[in-house]
C-alpha cells in the first residue's frame, strides 16, 4: 500500500483512471446492453487516445504532468459534455447558457486559459509528504567557462560532459552569468538568492570574505532543505 500511495501521489495516474471510471460507470449503468467485449474495447481505445494526447501535449509543454492535466481536461470534455449539457437544459430550459453557441466558445476560452497557466507555471503540481526525497546536487565548476564561451570563443565542444550530466538527471543552465567577479561573493549571493547589499565587494578585503563565508555556511537554500 505505501508503494501504491507513493505512485498515486507522484505520478499523474488520474489521466488514465478517468477512462476507467467513465467506461466502468457506463458498463454498470447499462449492464444489459453492453458486453464485456465492447467494454474492454472502449477501455483500450480511450487508453490509447489518452496516451497519444499525453505524448503530443508533452512535446508542447516539455513536462509530463502538464501534458497529463491538458489531456485530462480534453478527455473530461469528451466524456462529460453531454451529461453536463443535459443538466443545464433541465435546470435552465431555453436559456442562452444551454446553447452550443455559448458553450463551445466558453470551452475554447477555458482551453486557452489552461494552456497559458500551464505554460507559465514553474512550481510542481504535486506534493507528496510521505515520498522519499531525492538527493540534490549543485555542481558549480569554478573558473570554468560557460557553454557559449566554450563554443563561440574557444571553439570547444563540451557536449559530451553536458550530455552525461543530463543523462544523470541534472538540469544545465546554458546561459548562466555570475553576479560577482569573486567566488565567495558569487556563492554567497547564489545560495541566499539575493544580491550582497551590505558587503564591500573586494577580494582582498578580509572582512568581506569572512562575511561571505558566514553567509555560505548559514545559507537560505541549505536551511530550506534542512527543514524538509
Amino acid at each position: 500500500m505505501p508503494k501504491l500511495k507513493t505512485l498515486l501521489g507522484t505520478k499523474p495516474a488520474f489521466v488514465f483512471l478517468l477512462p476507467v471510471f467513465f467506461v466502468f460507470h457506463g458498463f454498470t449503468e447499462n449492464f444489459d446492453f453492453i458486453s464485456l467485449k465492447v467494454m474492454f474495447f472502449l477501455l483500450a481505445l480511450y487508453f490509447a487516445i489518452s496516451l497519444v494526447l499525453v505524448l503530443l501535449s508533452r512535446l508542447f509543454f516539455r513536462n509530463f504532468y502538464k501534458a497529463a492535466l491538458m489531456t485530462f481536461f480534453i478527455m473530461s470534455v469528451q466524456f462529460f459534455f453531454g451529461s453536463v449539457h443535459d443538466i443545464l437544459k433541465k435546470a435552465f430550459a431555453g436559456a442562452f447558457i444551454t446553447k452550443y453557441g455559448f458553450l463551445i466558445p466558453v470551452l475554447f476560452i477555458l482551453l486557452i486559459l489552461l494552456i497559458i497557466i500551464l505554460r507559465k507555471r514553474k512550481k510542481s503540481f504535486f506534493k507528496c509528504n510521505y515520498c522519499t526525497k531525492p538527493d540534490t546536487y549543485l555542481i558549480l565548476a569554478d573558473e570554468y567557462a560557460g557553454y557559449n564561451q566554450l563554443k563561440n570563443i574557444l571553439h570547444y565542444d563540451n557536449s559530451a560532459f553536458e550530455k552525461d550530466l543530463k543523462n544523470r538527471g541534472f538540469h544545465i543552465v546554458t546561459e548562466s552569468h555570475s553576479n560577482y567577479r569573486y567566488t565567495p561573493h558569487s556563492i554567497a549571493s547564489l545560495m541566499n538568492m539575493d544580491y550582497l547589499k551590505k558587503i564591500k565587494l573586494a577580494y582582498n578585503n578580509r572582512k568581506s570574505v569572512i562575511s561571505c563565508l558566514d553567509m555560505i555556511n548559514e545559507n537560505l537554500v541549505g536551511n530550506f532543505f534542512k527543514k524538509k
